[in-house]
């Protein structure tokens, strides 16, 4: 029995010593608990110095109406101010085009010839009843030419004008109807 238990006690750590050599290297790496620690303080200290140093919203209007500016004021564009950048536009464009080009640009776009067009987009060139009007002055020329060579009589073109108009009207009335029938019910 004796082969089993060392007979030199000197070779064997005592438990005082592994204590001591375990401490010593928990004493050289920080534990978790004292690396929180820190890291807390440390976040304590960044949040004052941030409360130290902010500025809140109402000392920083305060600070603005002091100085005379009001950040919060929107700044309006009245007519002279869109007259003015619309012609600074027209000139910066116009230097990019040839010259029958600008001469036709000069003309389109005064203000008389603006206006009139304006009121046409919105009354007389709808896309619908143009679409209408042309695709039933097509269908029907179409079939009057055809009748007038085979049966022999002249074609009458006033007969186009006239189904072209009829094929509008019919156009404006369908837009009509569309816009009414798609039109939300008041609450």
């Amino acid at each position: 029995m004796s082969e089993n238990f060392p007979s030199n006690h000197e070779h064997q750590p005592t438990p005082t010593a592994e204590r001591a050599k375990s401490h010593e290297r928990e004493s050289h790496e920080p534990s978790a608990n004292e690396h929180d620690k820190k890291h807390g303080e440390n976040l304590t200290h960044i949040q004052a110095s941030v409360e130290k140093h902010a500025v809140s919203g109402q000392e920083s209007t305060s600070k603005a109406t002091e100085q005379g500016t009001n950040a919060q004021q929107p700044t309006y564009a009245d007519k002279n101010l869109q007259t003015a950048a619309f012609d600074r536009t027209m000139v910066s464009v116009r230097k990019h085009l040839k010259k029958r080009e600008r001469r036709f640009s000069k003309v389109i776009h005064q203000p008389v010839i603006d206006k009139v067009s304006t009121v046409a987009e919105k009354t007389v060139a709808r896309p619908s009843p143009l679409l209408v009007g042309s695709i039933s002055t097509l269908i029907v020329s179409s079939i009057f030419l055809y009748m007038s060579r085979h049966y022999g009589f002249t074609y009458n073109f006033t007969i186009m004008l006239a189904v072209l108009v009829i094929g509008y009207a019919l156009g404006l009335v369908g837009e009509m109807l569309f816009r009414v029938i798609r039109r939300k019910p008041a609450r």
